[in-house]
Formats: structure tokens, C-alpha cells, sequence
């Protein structure tokens, strides 16, 4: 009889402590559901509109939003503070850009979209420094944008040479895009530049693309990094590579090795970066079309959708 009491009692126990221990699993399940659950105000307050945004105006941003194949997320630059000389452009640029575009200033900042409203936490200018911006920081902004400045929308690139996804994406999709988006005037496409962490030549492929930018040959350089992004992604210094591809493509050897060896293009990547992180890119490729946001080397498919649903929103 004891015995058996004995049984059952250890029986309960045993059931009393499953019990417990399933309580307190579903507790922290629970919670852990709770913390990773996205807060949607907080996602909507964030959105951007890309409906007309300069590319300069998107890099200085007013507006803020959140958010295949994809390179993840960190990145030679977490957030640093805006570098005077972005400071800088944030009046400079804008200015003209937008007078350019019709666009709004800032509207650019995410890669999402869509609600202007978001824009205002941002918006506020810092002082203006008496000196103004770099003529070569000028050109090179100016070059890596792509198409009919009377476009009213916006397909922002945000992107990392190393990143085998994007190089990926520019050889299976980017020509479409632009066939049938940029070269008829229904878009302008603007690249950002977003270097990843583990990429160690990211960084200076940016530089170099930037650099021949101001001499008007940014695209041919995206094109020449992009083409030989295995030869170059896994060099212990790829200074020298770079160089050699920015002479073949025609840029001044001088004007290019004085833009590298001041990094002058060093602020507006960190500028770039920035914005695209608090506009919620945490991977590259990733693409803000309008109200939509693309990650991953998708296919013409699905710009072909996302800038329909964009166009569909325009005035």
C-alpha cells in the first residue's frame, strides 16, 4: 500500500513538474514572438515615397521608411554620423536636384515607400558649413544617375561591388530595366552604394566607381567592376586593379589617383549607407521602386510588377 502510494506520488510529481516546465516554454515562446513581432506603426511612420525624389535629396533625406539572392547585412559604416561634407549637399545638391526632378527632398531616403508624411522627423537641415562641397563629390553624384531627369520615378539601386548577387542581378536583369524603364523615360535609376562588412574590396570598389564618376565615367566603371568582380573580390589589395581599369576606361590618371589617395568619396558612401540602413536595406541587392521595395536578385518580373503598382500611385 505504501508503496504504491509512493508510485503514484513520484507519477504526479513527474506530471506536475512537465506542466510546469511546458508553462514556462510557452511563456518565453510567447515572448520571444512578442520582441520579434515588427512593430507596423512604427514601419508605417518610416515609409518613404520615391515618387519623385532626387537621388542627392534620397542620400540626405527627409523621408524615412523600413522595411532570391541577397548579401547580408552588416556594413563598413553602422550608422556613422552625416560627415560635414554631406552636410554640405544636403543644401547644395538638393537644391538643384529637385528643381531638376520636381521632386521632394529626402523622399528618396528609403527603399520602400510610400507615405511623405514620414519625412518631417528627418527633415531637419543641420547648419550649413561657409565652404561648398567638392566639385568632384558634385560630378560624381550627378553621374551615377541614369535616365530622363522629366521622369517622375524613382528606381534606386542600393548595391555592393563584391557582392556576388548584385553582380548577379546586373548581368541578368539591369540591361532589362533599363531597356524598358530608363531609355524610354518612365524612370530614372540612381545607384547608392551599400559595402558590406565581410566584403574587404567593397569599400574601395565604391571609391573607384565614385572617383571615375567625377570625370563622367561612373557607369563605364560599375560596368568593368561588375564584369570583373572575380578577379579583383578576393586580392589582398585591389588598389591596383581598380586603377588599371579606370585607365582602360579613359579617366586621367592624375585626376583618379588624387581622388583615391584623399578619399574624397570616402563621406558620400558613408552618407549612402546610412541613409539606406535607416531606410531599412539590410542586404544588397535591394531596390526601392515608388511605394515598393525589392530585395534579392529578383527577376524582370518583378520590377515589371513593382513599377506598375509605382506608376499606378503617380499623380
Amino acid at each position: 500500500m505504501r508503496r504504491t502510494m509512493g508510485r503514484t506520488m513520484r507519477r504526479e510529481m513527474r506530471r506536475a513538474m512537465k506542466r510546469a516546465m511546458r508553462r514556462a516554454m510557452s511563456r518565453a515562446a510567447l515572448r520571444r514572438r512578442i520582441e520579434c513581432r515588427p512593430d507596423r506603426g512604427a514601419i508605417e511612420r518610416r515609409r518613404l515615397d520615391f515618387a519623385a525624389a532626387p537621388l542627392t535629396a534620397w542620400r540626405h533625406g527627409a523621408i524615412r521608411r523600413p522595411s532570391p539572392g541577397r548579401c547580408a547585412t552588416d556594413v563598413h559604416f553602422t550608422r556613422p554620423p552625416m560627415p560635414p561634407l554631406s552636410r554640405v549637399l544636403t543644401v547644395a545638391l538638393v537644391l538643384s536636384s529637385l528643381a531638376a526632378c520636381g521632386g521632394n527632398a529626402g523622399e528618396a531616403a528609403d527603399s520602400t515607400s510610400a507615405t511623405p508624411s514620414a519625412a518631417a522627423p528627418a527633415a531637419s537641415a543641420p547648419a550649413t558649413p561657409s565652404a561648398g562641397p567638392d566639385p568632384r563629390v558634385t560630378a560624381a553624384d550627378a553621374a551615377r544617375i541614369k535616365g530622363d531627369v522629366n521622369a517622375k520615378l524613382w528606381i534606386v539601386v542600393v548595391s555592393d561591388f563584391q557582392c556576388p548577387f548584385c553582380a548577379q542581378w546586373e548581368r541578368e536583369t539591369a540591361a532589362q530595366v533599363i531597356e524598358e524603364f530608363v531609355n524610354p523615360g518612365i524612370a530614372r535609376l540612381a545607384f547608392v552604394n551599400y559595402p558590406l562588412q565581410q566584403h574587404a574590396n567593397a569599400l574601395p570598389a565604391a571609391e573607384a566607381a565614385m572617383c571615375a564618376g567625377a570625370q563622367g565615367k561612373f557607369w563605364a566603371m560599375h560596368d568593368r567592376i561588375f564584369a570583373t568582380q572575380n578577379q579583383w573580390s578576393l586580392l589582398p589589395s585591389s588598389a591596383a586593379f581598380f586603377e588599371s581599369a579606370a585607365l582602360e576606361i579613359g579617366v586621367s590618371a592624375p585626376e583618379y589617383t588624387a581622388c583615391i589617395s584623399e578619399h574624397v568619396m570616402r563621406p558620400m558612401i558613408e552618407a549612402d549607407v546610412e541613409r539606406a540602413t535607416a531606410g531599412g536595406a539590410r542586404s544588397t541587392p535591394t531596390f526601392f521602386i515608388g511605394n515598393q521595395v525589392i530585395s534579392g536578385a529578383e527577376k524582370i518580373e518583378a520590377f515589371r510588377a513593382a513599377i506598375a503598382q509605382a506608376r499606378s500611385a503617380l499623380p
